[in-house]
């Protein structure tokens, strides 16, 4: 069983340091620290499949393995699919 950590921080309060933006499905925004970190690396921790959605890296659509870091907008978008 896999566990997802949700400590982020939801978007708001200012730091002087970079911080990532990440625009969940829902529409919540959430805080992460500027460090470089892979997509797949978000898409985990927050217990989203990858095959479920599709990610935006400021405004460009990008595939799991692309980094995202510093003042980066990351935009995870659910799709839908079938009959």
């Amino acid at each position: 069983m896999q566990t997802c950590s949700m400590g982020y921080m939801i978007s708001g309060s200012k730091t002087e340091e970079q911080s990532m933006q990440v625009i969940l499905p829902d529409k919540t925004h959430v805080t992460l620290p500027g460090d470089p970190v892979a997509i797949a690396a978000i898409l985990a921790d927050l217990c989203i499949l990858p095959a479920s959605v599709i990610v935006l890296k400021n405004g460009k659509l990008v595939p799991e393995d692309v980094t995202a870091s510093g003042d980066d907008q990351v935009r995870i978008i659910r799709i839908a699919h079938g009959g």
